[in-house]
C-alpha cells in the first residue's frame, strides 16, 4: 500500500518582524528544547524565537542560559521535587524518619514530611537547589505547581503534619485525624491548610534562591484563581500575594474573564503571565495544530500584567510564529502603556473585542477578533484622544473619526 501523490497549497508569510519587549516576559516553553542534540537546530530555534519577540525560554540546561542571552533570551529552568530534578532520596535514606506519609498510610521515598520541610529539613533541599543553580545557571527557577491537596508531593499526612493541621482548623484534641476523615468531613479546611504551607514553601524557594543566586529569580506556574483552584491544583494565589512568595506568576488554560481580575488582585502586586496553551500539546496527538492568532496573544498581553507564556514550542508553525511577531511589534512599541496604562472600555463595545488603553499622552485602541467569522465593525475614535495612526498600516487617523474596518479570523 502506498499513499497517492498530492499536491497541497503552501503560502508563504512575510518575513517576522517581531520585536523582543525590554520589561514584559514574552515566554515560550520549550518542550524538550534542552534535549536537542543537534546545535544548528537549537541555533536556528533561537533566531526564530528572537525575531519572534520571546525573550524567556523553559528549557533545563546549561547550554540554553550560555547561548540564549546572545539572542536576547533568559532562561527559565523547572525545578521540583523529583528524583531528576530537587533530589531528596538519598537524605531520606539517612533519615526515614523525615519521609512524608502520603493518603494511602505509606512512607514516600521521595518526598519530606512538609512539616520538616518547613524546618530543620530545608538545608536538604537548600544543598539541592544550590547544585542546581550551581550546574545551571539559569536566569529564573520555576516551579509548576498542579497537585491536588490530598495527595500532592506536600500532602503529609504524618502525626507532626496533622498536629499541624488541627491548629490551622482550630480543631479540639480529641478530634480523630486520618487521611478518611480529612476528606470526608475536613477537606475545606485541608485545602486551605495545603494552600497555605505550599505559599510557605513558594516563599522558601524564593528566599533561598535569592541567597544562593542574587538577580535569579523565581516564577510559580497554576491555574487562574477561582474557587476550584486550590482543590484541584494547590494553589491559593490570595495566599501567595500575602507572603509575597514569587518574583512571578503565571497562569494557564483559556481565558476565564472573571477570574483574571482576582488573580491579579490575589498577587497583590506580582506581576503575572497568561498563557496560550496551544493544541495538540501532547507528542501522541496526531491532529493538526490550531495556530496562535494575533486577537489571542494581544488579548492575553491586555489581560497580564507581566506578559504572555506560549505552551508550547512543538505545535508552532508558521501562522503561530508569525502571529507572536506581529503582536510583540505591538507590545513593544508602546511597552509601558501595556505595563501601566489604565484599561478601559469603548462605549458600545465588548471590551473583549475592543480594548483601550490610556496613558499620559497615548491612547491606544486595540480592536480584536476572537471569532472564527469575519468581524465588521465600525466605531468611533475618542475625540479627546486627538488624533494619530494604525499601527500596522500607518493611515493617519483624526480626532473622534469614525473608522470602518473588516477583521478575518483571528
Amino acid at each position: 500500500v502506498t499513499e497517492p501523490p498530492q499536491t497541497i497549497p503552501v503560502r508563504v508569510l512575510p518575513p517576522l518582524d517581531g520585536r523582543q519587549p525590554k520589561k514584559i516576559v514574552w515566554q515560550l516553553w520549550g518542550s524538550f528544547f534542552g534535549n536537542m542534540n543537534n546545535h544548528a537546530m537549537r541555533e536556528a530555534t533561537l533566531e526564530t524565537a528572537s525575531q519572534c519577540g520571546v525573550n524567556d525560554l523553559v528549557a533545563g540546561d546549561l547550554w540554553t542560559t550560555e547561548n540564549g542571552p546572545r539572542y536576547g533570551i533568559q532562561h527559565t529552568m523547572g525545578v521540583n521535587f523529583q528524583a531528576w530534578s530537587l533530589n531528596m532520596r538519598p537524605y531520606l535514606q539517612q533519615h526515614p524518619d523525615q519521609r512524608l506519609i502520603n493518603e494511602q498510610g505509606d512512607h514516600d521515598e521521595g518526598y519530606l514530611c512538609t512539616t520538616r520541610l518547613l524546618g530543620d529539613a530545608w538545608h536538604a533541599v537548600e544543598a539541592a537547589l544550590r547544585e542546581k543553580i550551581d550546574t545551571v545557571r539559569a536566569h529564573t527557577l520555576d516551579y509548576d505547581y498542579e497537585y491536588s491537596p490530598l495527595d500532592g508531593p506536600h500532602s503529609c499526612y504524618c502525626p507532626r503534619c496533622l498536629a499541624a493541621f488541627r491548629d490551622h482548623a482550630r480543631l479540639d484534641a480529641e478530634t480523630k485525624l486520618d487521611p478518611v476523615r480529612i476528606r470526608d468531613q475536613h477537606e475545606q479546611q485541608w485545602v486551605d491548610f495545603m494552600a497555605y504551607r505550599v505559599a510557605q514553601i513558594f516563599r522558601r524557594f524564593r528566599e533561598t534562591i535569592d541567597r544562593l543566586a542574587p538577580g535569579t529569580k523565581f516564577s510559580v506556574y497554576s491555574g487562574y484563581q477561582t474557587p476550584e483552584n486550590p482543590k484541584r491544583y494547590g494553589v491559593d494565589w490570595n495566599h501567595v500575594g500575602r507572603l509575597q512568595a514569587c518574583d512571578r506568576a503565571g497562569c494557564g488554560y483559556g481565558r476565564p474573564a472573571e477570574a483574571i481580575p482576582d488573580t491579579i488582585a490575589g498577587l497583590k502586586g506580582i506581576p503575572v503571565l497568561f498563557g496560550a496553551l496551544m493544541r495538540p500539546y501532547k507528542t501522541s496527538d496526531t491532529i493538526p495544530p490550531t495556530p496562535l492568532s494575533k486577537a489571542r496573544l494581544l488579548r492575553r498581553a491586555l489581560d497580564s500584567t507581566g506578559g504572555v507564556l506560549i505552551y508550547s514550542r512543538l505545535p508552532l508553525d508558521g501562522r503561530s510564529w508569525y502571529a507572536m511577531a506581529e503582536t510583540t511589534r505591538l507590545i513593544a512599541a508602546y511597552e509601558d502603556l501595556f505595563l501601566s496604562g489604565e484599561r478601559t472600555a469603548l462605549e458600545g463595545y465588548d471590551k473583549a473585542q475592543v480594548q483601550v488603553l490610556r496613558g499620559e499622552d497615548t491612547c491606544l485602541v486595540c480592536v480584536m477578533n476572537g471569532s472564527s467569522g469575519e468581524r465588521n465593525l465600525r466605531r468611533t475614535l475618542p475625540i479627546e484622544a486627538g488624533g494619530g495612526h494604525e499601527f500596522y498600516s500607518g493611515r493617519r487617523v483624526t480626532a473622534g473619526e469614525t473608522v470602518t474596518c473588516t477583521l478575518p479570523p483571528g
